[in-house]
């Protein structure tokens, strides 16, 4: 946990393409595709960015949004409040040397939830956690990590996005504020898809699908 943050994660595929780029493996045309589900659209979406020349396609699965972390964790844990049955809730509340309590981030309003942010900004340790990350993951997300850049996306990106996210203005936000500087955005907006797009198999084989589309267009 002490080198996981969405910054080191970057960081690693960094490694990982330029090695690939300077000991190209036999038969590779030196092209790269991107995909990410949850977490991982933020990195697909600054890899996009970064390495735009080598790119061919990205899908960013349940992953894009605008909002800041601050903003999505809060949306994150109000779904979670009213989809949470009585015992688990009960359970947070009790000190934590009670028997049974769980280690449970439930924030009864944004002003506790802003003060829970700042505190991880304060103080990113490795060592205390939050909604199950580590202060250090949360200031990273919140002060380090870099926004996204949407006119530096120049090839295919499909963004995937269930309208029973807890995400999903925050995705739209991101394919908005795409389409305006003139990204190559489609948006697959399903109407009975939460954020758990490996439930959705159709959904999986039509993004392969346009990702194929991509490939011939390219060809």
């Amino acid at each position: 946990m002490e080198h996981y943050t969405r910054s080191n994660r970057l960081s690693d595929h960094r490694t990982v393409i330029e090695h690939l780029k300077n000991h190209p493996p036999l038969g590779w045309n030196g092209k790269l595709i991107f995909l990410g589900v949850s977490e991982g659209g933020p990195i697909v979406t600054t890899l996009t960015t970064e390495y735009s020349s080598d790119a061919r396609a990205t899908i960013n699965w349940s992953g894009a949004g605008d909002w800041s972390w601050r903003d999505e964790l809060w949306i994150f844990m109000q779904d979670m409040i009213k989809n949470t049955p009585w015992y688990i809730k009960l359970r947070a509340q009790l000190p934590s040397r009670m028997p049974y309590s769980l280690d449970l981030y439930f924030p009864k309003s944004r002003k506790d939830h802003d003060n829970a942010m700042d505190e991880t900004i304060k103080n990113p340790s490795a060592n205390l956690k939050l909604a199950g990350m580590t202060y250090k993951y949360h200031h990273d997300a919140l002060i380090v990590y870099p926004k996204p850049e949407y006119e530096k996306i120049k090839t295919p990106y499909l963004v995937v996005a269930g309208t029973k996210d807890s995400i999903i203005d925050s995705s739209y936000a991101f394919v908005r504020k795409a389409k305006e500087v003139g990204a190559p955005v489609t948006y697959m907006r399903i109407s009975d898809m939460d954020h758990y797009v490996r439930k959705k198999e159709d959904v999986i084989n039509d993004s392969f699908a346009w990702l194929k589309k991509q490939l011939l267009n390219y060809e």
